[in-house]
C-alpha cells in the first residue's frame, strides 16, 4: 500500500494518485480551533479542487468513537439533477451494492421562500408541483443510472435539507457531486464544501 504525506500533496504530488490508479482518496478535513466547523484544511480543499478521483472526508469523525468496521446500511446520494448527477448516482449505487446497503436519493428542490419573508412560500400548490417535478426527474435519473433508490426531496436550502434528509433516511455515508472540470457550479456543487463541513456522516465527493 502506498502512502503520501499531506506535505507531498501540497507540493502538487497528488498526481501520484492518478499514476497509481488509486480508486479513493481518504482525507481528514482538519480545521482546528473555534471555527473548525466552518473551514476545511488547506490541503483537503486543494485536493478536492484539483483531483478527479473520489475523495472521502469526515468532518465530525473525531467527535464520535471510531468504529473499526463501519456498517453501511444506507448510502445516500445528494444530487442536483444536473448532467453530473448520473455519475454520482451510479457511483453511490455501486458502493451500496458492494455493501448490500439501501440507497437513498436526496434532492433539495428550489426554495419558494419569499424574499425578506422567511417561512413564507408561494403557495402549497406550487410547492407540491415542484416536489412532484423533482420526484419525476429523480425517477428519470434512476432509470439512466439503472438503479433503485428511496427518494427524499423538499423545497428547502441544500445545507439545511440534506442533513435532515440523511437523518430521516438513517444513512451512514453521503455521496455528493464535485465537478473539477466545470468548477463548483449548480445548486449542489456550489454547496459542496458546506455539505462536507455540515454533514453528520462521512462524505465521498465524486
Amino acid at each position: 500500500m502506498r502512502e503520501w504525506s499531506s506535505k507531498g500533496i501540497r507540493r502538487g504530488k497528488s498526481k501520484l494518485a492518478r499514476e497509481a490508479e488509486v480508486d479513493l482518496i481518504v482525507m481528514p478535513t482538519h480545521g482546528y480551533g473555534p471555527f473548525r466547523r466552518f473551514i476545511l484544511g488547506s490541503v483537503t480543499a486543494k485536493v478536492l479542487h484539483d483531483t478527479d478521483i473520489p475523495v472521502y472526508t469526515g468532518a465530525h469523525v473525531t467527535d464520535k468513537p471510531l468504529d473499526p468496521l463501519p456498517a453501511f446500511r444506507t448510502v445516500a446520494a445528494a444530487v442536483d439533477l444536473s448532467a453530473h448527477s448520473e455519475k454520482v448516482l451510479r457511483w453511490a449505487a455501486g458502493f451500496a451494492a458492494a455493501y448490500q446497503a439501501k440507497l437513498a436519493l436526496v434532492h433539495a428542490a428550489p426554495s419558494l421562500a419569499v424574499s425578506g419573508q422567511p417561512g413564507q412560500y408561494g403557495g402549497s400548490e406550487w410547492r407540491g408541483v415542484l416536489i412532484e417535478r423533482s420526484r419525476n426527474e429523480a425517477r428519470r435519473l434512476m432509470e439512466m443510472a439503472r438503479c433503485q433508490a428511496e427518494i427524499f426531496t423538499d423545497c428547502a436550502g441544500v445545507t439545511e435539507y440534506v442533513p435532515a434528509a440523511l437523518a430521516e433516511a438513517g444513512a451512514q455515508l453521503l455521496i455528493i457531486g464535485r465537478s473539477v472540470h466545470q468548477g463548483l457550479i449548480g445548486r449542489l456543487r456550489t454547496n459542496a464544501y458546506a455539505l462536507i463541513r455540515e454533514s453528520p456522516i462521512p462524505v465521498v465527493s465524486v
